[in-house]
């Protein structure tokens, strides 16, 4: 359950699988949870040429907008929700498991965190500055987006948590497979729109305007205009 790109990308792999009332006895206590936010600070690459930094666009799956064709920097944020579960499992009298959620563990934040500056800007010029300033601005948006969002995505685990049914499986390692997979399709309308936000708040800054603004705040610009 990774996001890796310049726009965050949630990939969630599995199938629904359904509670069994008919075959499994409900819960009789509640399921739970261990819930961790993880924010770190980005690290900083100055050595990529221009040529390199705009390649990292189609390298890591990225299509380039008409906005980010000329682009001199970039942000790179790789995030993830990772869930994990402790599980007991009950076979049943012909055949089959019942199994049930103990306790769910979750992480939701950053994997990855990187800025890139390309090389040809020297350090302390006023374009490197723009550049590093701009970039920043994205490093505060991922950040912000990943609180604001850290304590909706907790809640909606514990929606669902409170709504799951045990799974009936051929294997208990199948039934925790399941049991899982189930959450994470449950999950899918908060991750839709932490995707969507993040994009959104994200876009505001990467715009033909702005980058106009910005390249008004420098002289020399044009001397890198063939990179």
């Amino acid at each position: 359950m990774r996001c890796a790109g310049i726009a965050l990308l949630l990939l969630f792999c599995g199938s629904e699988a359904g509670a069994q009332p008919a075959l499994c006895a409900p819960y009789t206590a509640p399921i739970r949870l261990s819930f961790n936010t993880r924010i770190v600070d980005p690290t900083y690459n100055f050595d990529l040429s221009i040529q390199d930094v705009r390649q990292l666009y189609t390298v890591r799956g990225q299509r380039i907008t008409r906005a980010h064709s000329n682009a001199i920097g970039l942000t790179y944020a790789e995030i993830s929700i990772s869930l994990g579960a402790a599980t007991v499992a009950r076979p049943r009298e012909r055949s089959g498991y019942c199994v049930y959620l103990e306790e769910v563990e979750a992480r939701f934040g950053f994997d990855k965190f990187d800025v890139y500056v390309g090389r040809e800007y020297p350090a302390g010029s006023c374009e490197y500055r723009t550049i590093l300033d701009h970039e920043n601005e994205h490093v505060t948006i991922y950040k912000d987006v990943i609180r604001d969002y850290g304590g909706r995505i907790r809640t909606a685990i514990e929606r669902e948590l409170r709504n799951l049914g045990p799974v009936f499986a051929p294997s208990a390692r199948a039934g925790s497979e399941r049991a899982i997979s189930q959450l994470q399709q449950r999950l899918q309308p908060t991750i839709d729109a932490f995707q969507a936000e993040s994009r959104r708040r994200n876009g505001r800054i990467d715009t033909q305007s702005n980058y106009g603004t910005l390249q008004e705040l420098c002289p020399n610009w044009d001397r890198y205009r063939n990179f």
